[in-house]
């Protein structure tokens, strides 16, 4: 029938709904500790316009962010993770920075 979801389409949408429940986004998984210790060091090796283009920021905040002179807001992290390598494997997996803040 036109219209309803078979039993195998329920069981995937709520298997999928289930599996980002279990498993947080980058985003939620972000912390200041893990921005302190896994992305800001990573940021020098970054050019300041590709800082300034994944941000939407000015050249001044881009130089302050990639010096660590500035901290950009947490809705930021994930886009500077994205651009220095951090992925959701990475902080799921590695845990050396945890308490050295």
């Amino acid at each position: 029938m036109v219209g309803w979801p078979s039993g195998y389409e329920l069981r995937v949408e709520n298997d999928s709904r289930l599996a980002t429940l279990e498993s947080p986004s980058l985003a939620q998984r972000l912390n200041e500790e893990l921005y302190t210790c896994k992305i800001e060091p990573l940021l020098a090796g970054i050019a300041n316009p590709i800082i300034m283009s994944a941000l939407g920021a000015s050249v001044t905040y881009a130089v302050a962010i990639r010096a660590g002179r500035r901290r950009p807001h947490p809705r930021h992290w994930e886009a500077l993770a994205e651009l220095v390598g951090v992925s959701h494997a990475t902080v799921a997996a590695d845990r050396w920075c945890v308490g050295r803040v």
